[in-house]
Order: structure tokens, then C-alpha cells, then sequence
């Protein structure tokens, strides 16, 4: 769980500029092939092999993204920030565990109450929910991160949030617009 919150939370962050971000391409475009790699080690060991694939990828993912960073990390201790680390960030940190927890019931609901079909359809409407939720996670991902640089640098909560509204509410406002577009055109579909 360290290496994860490692992996796909801090070390991203520090890639910002255009050649970081080729070196993030990279580590990704290595770190992919040996995701497809190590399947073969479930295949041959069975949960043994899911269990050492797991902690290998994680290990090697820290690895790949630690070594490549340009920014230099010194570890300080200051009481003042882990405070104010654990009172923003445990709320969002819980949120985003509690998140998939809520998506398992659901699907464990729907397949029980209401059968197979049903569950092939809902599943049909999650892809597709899927599917639209990638424009608001690749805003995210970019807006994320200078968020974070905005705040480290000293920010203020309102100063953070006015300069980064108008992406917010472009999104918003893209969001409603395929929204209302596929409750029209959906019973043309369908």
C-alpha cells in the first residue's frame, strides 16, 4: 500500500514539464511490458505468483519513477505539516478507498436482485459511464498537480481555487452538454 500511494499519488507529481513527461512515458511504456510480463508468473505459481507479480511491479514502478526524477528530495519532519497533510489528505485519501468499496456492493446488488441480464446491462452502462468519466480524469490529472504546486508554494485555499476554476467549469459545463446529448440520443439507440 506505501509503494501504491508512492507510485501513483506523490512520485507522478514530480514529472511537470515536457521532457518530464517524456520520461514519464517511458517509465509507463516499461513498466506496461512488464505488467504483461509477469502474467506469467500466475500462470506458473497461482496465487504465489499473483502475490510476488504484485509486490515485483510495485517495486519496480518506485524503482523506475525514483531514479528518473529531476527534483532532489530531502526527508524533513515538521509536526505543522503532517498535521495539515493528515487533516486535508485523510478525508480525500478515504474517499477514494471508500470509492470502489461502494462500486463492488452495487454490482454484488444488482447481480442478485436482478439476475444475469440485468447485470450484462448494467455492466453495458458502467463501460459507457467509464468511457465519460475519462475527460474529467484527464483534467484531473493535469489540474491536480499544479493544485499541489500552487498550495506548496504557499497559496492560499481561495487563491488555488480561483485560478483553477474555469478549467473546472468548462468541464462541468462538457459534462452536461454529453450528458443531456446521449438522454436524447439514447432512445435512438437503443
Amino acid at each position: 500500500a506505501f509503494f501504491r500511494i508512492l507510485n501513483f499519488h506523490f512520485l507522478p507529481v514530480l514529472y511537470r514539464t515536457t521532457k518530464d513527461f517524456d520520461r514519464l512515458s517511458r517509465i509507463n511504456l516499461i513498466f506496461s511490458l512488464f505488467v504483461l510480463l509477469t502474467v506469467l508468473l500466475v500462470y506458473i505459481f497461482g496465487f504465489k505468483g499473483l502475490v510476488i507479480r504484485g509486490v515485483f511491479l510495485a517495486l519496480l514502478q518506485f524503482t523506475l519513477m525514483f531514479t528518473a526524477k529531476t527534483i532532489k528530495l530531502t526527508l524533513t519532519y515538521s509536526k505543522e505539516h503532517i498535521y495539515k497533510l493528515f487533516t486535508v489528505g485523510a478525508p480525500i485519501f478515504l474517499v477514494g478507498y471508500i470509492t470502489p468499496l461502494w462500486f463492488t456492493l452495487t454490482y454484488s446488488l444488482v447481480f442478485d436482485m436482478a439476475g444475469a441480464l440485468q447485470f450484462g446491462l448494467f455492466a453495458i452502462g458502467t463501460i459507457t459511464l467509464n468511457v465519460i468519466k475519462a475527460i474529467p480524469d484527464s483534467v484531473g490529472g493535469v489540474i491536480y498537480p499544479r493544485m499541489s504546486m500552487q498550495y506548496g508554494r504557499g497559496m492560499s485555499y481561495s487563491q488555488v481555487l480561483s485560478d483553477n476554476l474555469k478549467p473546472v467549469v468548462v468541464l462541468v459545463l462538457t459534462l452536461v452538454l454529453i450528458g443531456t446529448s446521449v438522454y436524447f440520443l439514447l432512445p435512438l439507440v437503443v
